[in-house]
Protein backbone atom coordinates (compact mmCIF):
# COMPACT_ATOMS: atom_id res chain seq x y z
CA UNK A 1 0.00 0.00 0.00
CA UNK A 2 2.96 2.33 1.22
CA UNK A 3 4.66 1.71 -2.26
CA UNK A 4 1.36 2.04 -4.15
CA UNK A 5 1.79 5.62 -2.56
CA UNK A 6 4.91 6.75 -3.37
CA UNK A 7 4.12 5.69 -6.77
CA UNK A 8 1.51 7.70 -7.04
CA UNK A 9 3.03 11.09 -5.27
CA UNK A 10 5.65 10.47 -7.65
CA UNK A 11 3.41 10.27 -10.97
CA UNK A 12 1.63 13.35 -9.47
CA UNK A 13 4.84 15.38 -8.98
CA UNK A 14 6.19 14.43 -12.22
CA UNK A 15 3.20 15.73 -13.87
CA UNK A 16 2.81 18.68 -11.92
CA UNK A 17 6.41 19.75 -13.02
CA UNK A 18 5.50 19.11 -17.09
CA UNK A 19 2.94 21.37 -16.27
CA UNK A 20 4.79 23.92 -13.89
CA UNK A 21 8.36 24.28 -15.53
CA UNK A 22 6.89 25.42 -19.29
CA UNK A 23 4.36 27.95 -17.87
CA UNK A 24 7.75 29.03 -15.11
CA UNK A 25 9.85 29.55 -18.50
CA UNK A 26 7.24 31.16 -20.38
CA UNK A 27 6.93 33.63 -17.49
CA UNK A 28 10.50 34.11 -17.44
CA UNK A 29 10.75 34.62 -21.11
CA UNK A 30 7.56 37.04 -20.76
CA UNK A 31 9.48 39.09 -18.38
CA UNK A 32 12.50 39.32 -20.30
CA UNK A 33 11.00 40.54 -23.47
CA UNK A 34 9.15 42.99 -21.52
CA UNK A 35 12.44 43.98 -19.90
CA UNK A 36 14.45 44.28 -23.02
CA UNK A 37 10.91 46.34 -24.98
CA UNK A 38 11.58 48.63 -21.76
CA UNK A 39 15.21 48.95 -21.90
CA UNK A 40 15.40 49.35 -26.16
CA UNK A 41 12.39 52.16 -25.68
CA UNK A 42 15.08 53.84 -22.87
CA UNK A 43 17.94 53.94 -25.70
CA UNK A 44 15.46 55.37 -28.06
CA UNK A 45 14.27 58.39 -26.06
CA UNK A 46 17.76 58.97 -24.31
CA UNK A 47 19.19 58.89 -28.32
CA UNK A 48 16.54 61.00 -29.66
CA UNK A 49 16.95 63.31 -26.96
CA UNK A 50 21.19 63.46 -26.87
CA UNK A 51 21.35 63.74 -30.52
CA UNK A 52 18.46 66.93 -30.59
CA UNK A 53 20.85 68.41 -27.98
CA UNK A 54 23.85 68.38 -29.98
CA UNK A 55 22.26 69.64 -33.38
CA UNK A 56 20.95 72.29 -31.44
CA UNK A 57 24.07 73.09 -29.42
CA UNK A 58 25.69 72.66 -33.49
CA UNK A 59 23.47 74.93 -35.13
CA UNK A 60 23.62 77.50 -32.16
CA UNK A 61 27.32 77.74 -32.30
CA UNK A 62 27.49 78.47 -36.15
CA UNK A 63 24.99 80.90 -35.61
CA UNK A 64 27.00 82.54 -33.28
CA UNK A 65 29.86 82.36 -34.87
CA UNK A 66 28.15 83.67 -38.17
CA UNK A 67 26.93 86.76 -36.20
CA UNK A 68 29.96 87.32 -34.69
CA UNK A 69 32.29 87.44 -38.30
CA UNK A 70 29.71 89.22 -40.00
CA UNK A 71 30.52 91.92 -37.14
CA UNK A 72 33.85 92.11 -37.26
CA UNK A 73 34.16 92.10 -41.06
CA UNK A 74 32.63 95.69 -40.70
CA UNK A 75 35.75 96.78 -38.74
CA UNK A 76 37.38 99.82 -40.54
CA UNK A 77 40.68 98.72 -40.39
CA UNK A 78 40.32 95.77 -42.24
CA UNK A 79 38.88 98.01 -45.03
CA UNK A 80 42.53 99.67 -45.11
CA UNK A 81 45.77 97.99 -47.26
CA UNK A 82 47.76 97.61 -43.85
CA UNK A 83 48.73 94.04 -43.60
CA UNK A 84 49.90 94.67 -39.79
CA UNK A 85 46.78 96.62 -38.38
CA UNK A 86 45.00 92.81 -40.52
CA UNK A 87 47.18 90.78 -38.37
CA UNK A 88 46.48 92.52 -35.43
CA UNK A 89 42.88 92.52 -35.67
CA UNK A 90 42.93 88.67 -36.68
CA UNK A 91 44.75 87.38 -33.80
CA UNK A 92 42.34 89.52 -31.74
CA UNK A 93 39.57 88.08 -32.99
CA UNK A 94 40.83 84.63 -32.49
CA UNK A 95 41.57 84.86 -28.91
CA UNK A 96 37.88 85.87 -28.54
CA UNK A 97 36.52 83.18 -30.12
CA UNK A 98 34.74 80.46 -27.45
CA UNK A 99 36.08 77.64 -30.04
CA UNK A 100 39.43 75.37 -29.33
CA UNK A 101 41.70 75.63 -31.72
CA UNK A 102 40.06 78.29 -33.92
CA UNK A 103 42.26 80.28 -36.19
CA UNK A 104 41.66 83.21 -38.26
CA UNK A 105 43.03 84.38 -42.26
CA UNK A 106 42.31 87.13 -44.31
CA UNK A 107 43.50 86.66 -48.11
CA UNK A 108 43.37 89.46 -50.73
CA UNK A 109 41.22 88.40 -53.27
CA UNK A 110 42.96 90.16 -56.15
CA UNK A 111 46.39 88.20 -55.67
CA UNK A 112 45.33 85.90 -53.07
CA UNK A 113 47.89 86.05 -50.86
CA UNK A 114 46.97 86.03 -46.94
CA UNK A 115 47.12 89.43 -45.45
CA UNK A 116 46.69 88.01 -41.79
CA UNK A 117 46.69 84.56 -40.33
CA UNK A 118 46.83 82.70 -36.69
CA UNK A 119 46.34 79.38 -38.50
CA UNK A 120 49.54 76.62 -37.87
CA UNK A 121 49.29 76.33 -42.08
CA UNK A 122 48.48 78.60 -44.87
CA UNK A 123 45.48 78.29 -47.11
CA UNK A 124 42.44 76.43 -45.37
CA UNK A 125 40.19 76.22 -47.58
CA UNK A 126 39.06 77.94 -51.60
CA UNK A 127 37.81 81.21 -51.08
CA UNK A 128 36.52 82.75 -54.65
CA UNK A 129 35.80 86.25 -55.10
CA UNK A 130 32.39 84.72 -56.78
CA UNK A 131 31.12 83.64 -53.51
CA UNK A 132 30.00 87.77 -52.99
CA UNK A 133 28.33 90.28 -54.70
CA UNK A 134 31.58 92.53 -56.08
CA UNK A 135 29.90 95.71 -55.40
CA UNK A 136 28.77 95.88 -51.70
CA UNK A 137 24.67 96.12 -51.71
CA UNK A 138 24.26 96.58 -47.94
CA UNK A 139 26.00 99.19 -45.64
CA UNK A 140 25.12 96.85 -42.67
CA UNK A 141 27.32 93.39 -42.33
CA UNK A 142 24.44 90.83 -42.96
CA UNK A 143 25.10 87.42 -41.27
CA UNK A 144 23.46 85.24 -44.57
CA UNK A 145 26.61 86.53 -46.59
CA UNK A 146 28.74 84.42 -44.62
CA UNK A 147 29.90 81.57 -46.80
CA UNK A 148 30.55 77.97 -44.59
CA UNK A 149 32.51 75.22 -46.14
CA UNK A 150 33.38 71.68 -44.18
CA UNK A 151 37.07 71.80 -44.45
CA UNK A 152 39.17 69.08 -46.44
CA UNK A 153 39.78 65.82 -44.61
CA UNK A 154 43.67 65.82 -44.32
CA UNK A 155 46.37 63.25 -42.51
CA UNK A 156 46.26 65.25 -39.64
CA UNK A 157 42.70 65.12 -39.03
CA UNK A 158 42.23 61.44 -39.42
CA UNK A 159 45.06 61.06 -36.71
CA UNK A 160 44.31 59.45 -32.74
CA UNK A 161 45.78 62.94 -31.43
CA UNK A 162 43.04 65.03 -33.54
CA UNK A 163 40.53 65.71 -30.67
CA UNK A 164 37.99 68.11 -32.72
CA UNK A 165 36.09 66.92 -35.23
CA UNK A 166 33.92 69.15 -37.72
CA UNK A 167 35.87 71.71 -38.77
CA UNK A 168 34.11 74.30 -40.27
CA UNK A 169 35.41 77.31 -42.69
CA UNK A 170 33.44 80.24 -42.03
CA UNK A 171 33.87 83.14 -44.82
CA UNK A 172 33.14 86.82 -44.57
CA UNK A 173 33.28 89.37 -47.54
CA UNK A 174 35.80 92.82 -46.64
CA UNK A 175 34.68 95.82 -48.89
CA UNK A 176 36.84 98.80 -48.97
CA UNK A 177 36.32 102.58 -48.56
CA UNK A 178 34.54 102.43 -52.16
CA UNK A 179 32.73 99.22 -51.81
CA UNK A 180 34.58 97.08 -53.59
CA UNK A 181 34.68 93.45 -52.53
CA UNK A 182 38.65 93.46 -51.78
CA UNK A 183 39.34 90.76 -49.37
CA UNK A 184 38.21 87.50 -47.82
CA UNK A 185 37.97 87.21 -43.81
CA UNK A 186 37.58 83.56 -42.78
CA UNK A 187 37.81 81.88 -39.44
CA UNK A 188 38.25 77.90 -38.79
CA UNK A 189 36.42 76.42 -36.06
CA UNK A 190 35.48 72.88 -34.39
CA UNK A 191 31.67 73.37 -33.50
CA UNK A 192 32.00 69.16 -32.43
CA UNK A 193 34.27 67.80 -29.94
CA UNK A 194 35.52 63.76 -29.46
CA UNK A 195 33.24 62.66 -26.84
CA UNK A 196 34.45 60.52 -23.30
CA UNK A 197 31.42 58.71 -23.34
CA UNK A 198 31.12 55.98 -20.70
CA UNK A 199 30.59 52.46 -21.67
CA UNK A 200 27.03 51.13 -21.55
CA UNK A 201 25.93 54.86 -21.73
CA UNK A 202 22.49 55.57 -23.16
CA UNK A 203 22.94 58.96 -25.10
CA UNK A 204 25.49 57.49 -27.39
CA UNK A 205 28.20 59.20 -29.77
CA UNK A 206 27.61 61.91 -31.97
CA UNK A 207 28.22 61.06 -35.95
CA UNK A 208 27.72 64.08 -38.62
CA UNK A 209 27.22 63.04 -42.08
CA UNK A 210 26.88 65.83 -45.21
CA UNK A 211 24.18 65.41 -47.99
CA UNK A 212 26.14 63.55 -50.29
CA UNK A 213 26.84 60.99 -47.55
CA UNK A 214 30.39 62.08 -46.41
CA UNK A 215 31.01 61.47 -42.89
CA UNK A 216 32.65 64.73 -41.27
CA UNK A 217 32.41 63.46 -36.93
CA UNK A 218 32.70 60.36 -36.46
CA UNK A 219 33.99 58.71 -33.03
CA UNK A 220 36.66 56.54 -34.90
CA UNK A 221 38.90 59.38 -36.46
CA UNK A 222 39.74 56.85 -39.19
CA UNK A 223 36.31 57.02 -40.32
CA UNK A 224 36.25 60.55 -40.92
CA UNK A 225 36.25 61.49 -45.01
CA UNK A 226 34.79 57.93 -46.11
CA UNK A 227 31.49 57.63 -47.27
CA UNK A 228 28.46 55.74 -46.18
CA UNK A 229 27.83 54.24 -49.68
CA UNK A 230 31.07 52.23 -49.47
CA UNK A 231 29.75 50.89 -45.87
CA UNK A 232 28.23 47.43 -45.76
CA UNK A 233 25.10 48.90 -44.40
CA UNK A 234 25.05 51.46 -47.53
CA UNK A 235 21.60 50.94 -48.49
CA UNK A 236 19.71 51.58 -44.99
CA UNK A 237 22.12 54.70 -44.12
CA UNK A 238 20.87 56.32 -47.12
CA UNK A 239 17.50 55.25 -46.63
CA UNK A 240 17.74 57.12 -43.04
CA UNK A 241 19.91 60.05 -44.60
CA UNK A 242 17.04 60.59 -47.02
CA UNK A 243 14.24 60.13 -44.16
CA UNK A 244 16.55 63.12 -41.90
CA UNK A 245 16.65 65.26 -44.63
CA UNK A 246 12.75 65.28 -45.05
CA UNK A 247 12.88 66.25 -41.85
CA UNK A 248 11.54 62.84 -40.77
CA UNK A 249 12.75 60.92 -37.78
CA UNK A 250 13.84 57.21 -37.67
CA UNK A 251 15.29 54.31 -35.75
CA UNK A 252 17.47 51.53 -37.07
CA UNK A 253 19.34 48.39 -35.89
CA UNK A 254 23.02 49.13 -38.12
CA UNK A 255 25.91 47.10 -37.85
CA UNK A 256 28.67 48.91 -39.63
CA UNK A 257 29.45 51.84 -37.55
CA UNK A 258 30.99 50.21 -34.90
CA UNK A 259 34.29 48.08 -34.63
CA UNK A 260 32.24 45.71 -33.00
CA UNK A 261 28.63 44.45 -32.31
CA UNK A 262 25.73 46.14 -32.86
CA UNK A 263 24.54 49.75 -33.07
CA UNK A 264 21.33 51.94 -32.82
CA UNK A 265 21.19 54.48 -35.30
CA UNK A 266 18.91 57.72 -34.69
CA UNK A 267 18.02 60.47 -37.44
CA UNK A 268 17.22 63.61 -36.30
CA UNK A 269 16.54 66.94 -37.45
CA UNK A 270 18.78 68.35 -40.57
CA UNK A 271 20.82 71.09 -39.88
CA UNK A 272 21.14 73.57 -42.57
CA UNK A 273 24.43 75.33 -43.17
CA UNK A 274 23.55 78.69 -45.61
CA UNK A 275 26.37 78.03 -48.61
CA UNK A 276 27.16 74.01 -47.85
CA UNK A 277 25.67 71.12 -47.63
CA UNK A 278 23.56 69.75 -45.34
CA UNK A 279 24.39 67.94 -42.62
CA UNK A 280 22.80 65.44 -40.53
CA UNK A 281 23.66 64.62 -36.56
CA UNK A 282 22.80 61.36 -35.33
CA UNK A 283 23.30 59.12 -32.00
CA UNK A 284 24.41 55.95 -31.96
CA UNK A 285 25.65 53.79 -28.79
Amino acid sequence: MIFGQTSFRRILLSRLLLVSVPVLLLGVYATYRKARSAFLETARQNLTESAIRKADSISQSADALRASLAAFSDAPSLKLSDPAAHQALAKQFSEQLPFQQACVQMVDLATYQLTANTCDRDRLGKVQPSFWLRQQARLLPDPQQIYVQFLPFSVSQKEPKAKNQLELLFSAPIYDGQGILRYALSVKASLLHREKTPPGSLEGNTIVISQAGVILAHPYPERLGQNIADMPDAERLQNVMGSAIAGEQRFLHLFSLQKTARSWWRAILPWPVPSAETAIASGWC
